[in-house]
């Protein structure tokens, strides 16, 4: 729950007003409060609900049942949401409401921007987020917002799913796609902003071997990151020419470090890629063969969590790609 001082962030309702119990309040009158109990003693999880609670669902809870559609039962799904975000009941009663009786966008982002501010990560909030802006007429320009998100939490994954809607749906593709670009720089490790580069990069049709030479620059300055490194076999599947670039860059990082498990898998990576492609004779491919064999043992060695992983592709029963 948001400490009482979080509260004006993101509603017109005074400090008292909020805390205060229903059945005190005269407009509530005509309303019976469904009843909340404790769970019966000898229960394997003994729950004691504090009297805010019991009036807050109890009121709640009356007022859905009876499927009222008013300025005051929005207000109530308001002020569950606020102290319990993940009540995903009260975001669709919400929904139904405001279907109902409209709303102001500008009213409504504030109060989302308050529950994203203090809970990130709720999905029911980012999902509303993008009911909203989908009603609308307009755009909405969203990344600044993303902006501050994403210094907060960068790798937050509902702000990128998110990032990626509104993308296509406002057709805001380049915008986000500098952003995701802009988070790779920031953190090369940001898994996250490389898919969603990479998705968007797609429907721009942004050339493959920039975006590769940008990967390769990264993994070259942190060569243990699986984020970059596939983002560039990627980019790989889109122009085979950059094979050969790839494969040099294998041949480095291995130098710089015999025990670097992503310089073996750009090994394994060329030699699977060559026999898909037919780019060997007879000869090469049994030699091909027993070094692909001695790469696996090796990253059996250095990986050895993915040891059945690495046992299949030596055995030849899956393909490395």
């Amino acid at each position: 729950m948001s400490s009482d001082s979080d509260y004006s962030y993101y509603s017109d309702l005074s400090e008292e007003e909020e805390f205060r119990l229903y059945r005190e309040i005269p407009e509530w009158s005509d309303i019976t409060p469904i009843e909340i109990s404790d769970a019966p003693e000898g229960e394997p999880f003994h729950i004691l609900y504090n009297q805010t609670y019991k009036d807050l669902f109890g009121y709640f809870s009356a007022l859905l049942q009876k499927d009222e559609i008013s300025k005051r039962a929005l207000s109530i799904t308001e002020r569950v949401i606020k102290n319990y975000t993940s009540t995903y009941t009260a975001w669709w009663y919400k929904y139904r409401i405001l279907e109902q009786l409209g709303y102001d966008f500008k009213k409504e982002d504030k109060f989302l921007n308050g529950i994203i501010r203090f809970n990130p990560k709720s999905y029911q909030a980012w999902y509303y987020k993008q009911w909203l802006l989908d009603h609308e007429k307009i755009l909405r320009d969203q990344i600044p917002s993303l902006r501050i998100i994403f210094e907060q939490d960068p790798k937050n994954f509902h702000a990128w799913s998110f990032a990626l809607w509104y993308a296509k749906r406002w057709h805001q593709e380049k915008e986000v796609f500098l952003l995701a670009k802009k988070m790779c720089q920031s953190d090369c490790r940001n898994n996250s902003a490389w898919n969603a580069r990479k998705t968007l990069g797609d429907m721009l049709n942004i050339s493959p071997r920039s975006e590769f030479e940008e990967s390769i620059e990264s993994l070259k300055a942190v060569s243990k990151n699986e984020a970059t490194f596939n983002f560039a076999i990627a980019m790989i599947h889109k122009d085979p020419s950059l094979i050969h670039e790839f494969e040099e860059v294998g041949k480095l990082l291995l130098k710089k470090n015999p025990l670097n498990m992503f310089a073996w898998l750009i090994k394994l990576f060329i030699l699977e890629f060559k026999k898909k492609n037919g780019n060997e004779n007879e000869n090469e491919k049994n030699q091909n063969e027993k070094e692909k064999e001695e790469i696996c043992d090796k990253l059996m060695e250095l990986d050895p969590i993915r040891i059945p992983y690495y046992t299949l592709i030596k055995e030849g029963k899956i393909c490395y790609q």
